[in-house]
């Protein structure tokens, strides 16, 4: 397991959970206001 040499592919892979986390918490959010 090498910690600093980062692979090309991880750094794709990150932005993408981030940003999938993001989209599944404001589609929480909008349904929870959406009922309001």
């Amino acid at each position: 397991i090498r910690p600093f040499p980062i692979c090309p592919a991880e750094l794709l892979v990150l932005p993408a959970g981030l940003f999938f986390v993001v989209v599944v918490l404001f589609n929480r959010w909008y349904k929870i206001y959406a009922i309001y």
